[in-house]
């Protein structure tokens, strides 16, 4: 077999190899709830399963506000990405202290609302994040509400009652590179091993 005919053979191979291959599975668990002018969307794609709850480890978002209500003026809005994590060595589902001592949270998430203690996605502890270096509490109400808090440094906290949010949980394809480059390195191996039968 000439060197150009086994490139061919080599190159098909390895693409059909990546077009077969099925993409890994990945899940993104979205929330939204508004009032008081005030909206906020979640997406937690980082966790870990505890039975009906997820302890989420990596979230990003935004909260909006447009200024209906003046006294919620000094709420801090935009993006942000920074979860505040469980504490190194405590047990899955234990709530703990912000580290700045503002909330007692848990970041459980309960994809099916009404599983969690309180009736809602979030149980009472909730979910800590930063926004802009201020601590924040997104929290499940027993009548299925949700209360958004921050702690505003210099001004102390702030907090926004939230109607009935909305969970969405999504499930989509993506690439899984380190099996990709595996399976290919695999088949390089095959090839070289063929060629060197072929020639030898």
């Amino acid at each position: 077999m000439g060197k150009n005919a086994f490139r061919i053979l080599a190159f098909t191979i390895v693409a059909l190899a990546l077009v077969c291959v099925p993409a890994a599975k990945a899940d993104t668990f979205t929330f939204s709830a508004a009032g008081d002018g005030v909206s906020i969307t979640v997406d937690m794609t980082g966790y870990t399963q505890i039975g009906s709850a997820f302890q989420i480890t990596s979230v990003s978002g935004t909260i909006a506000n447009n200024g209906s209500d003046s006294t919620l003026n000094s709420l801090v809005t935009g993006s942000f990405s920074t979860i505040i994590p469980l504490p190194a060595g405590d047990a899955l589902g234990t709530a703990f202290n912000t580290p700045a001592g503002h909330f007692n949270v848990d970041n459980l998430f309960f994809p099916a609302a009404g599983l969690a203690a309180a009736g809602s996605s979030f149980d009472s502890p909730g979910l800590a994040f930063y926004i802009g270096g201020n601590e924040v509490n997104l929290w499940g109400n027993s009548d299925g509400t949700y209360t958004l808090d921050e702690y505003v440094n210099g001004i102390g906290d702030v907090g926004v009652a939230l109607g009935g949010g909305a969970a969405e949980h999504v499930t989509y394809g993506t690439p899984e590179p380190v099996s990709l480059i595996l399976f290919g390195t695999g088949l390089a191996g095959i090839g070289g091993f063929v060629r060197r039968r072929l020639v030898g």
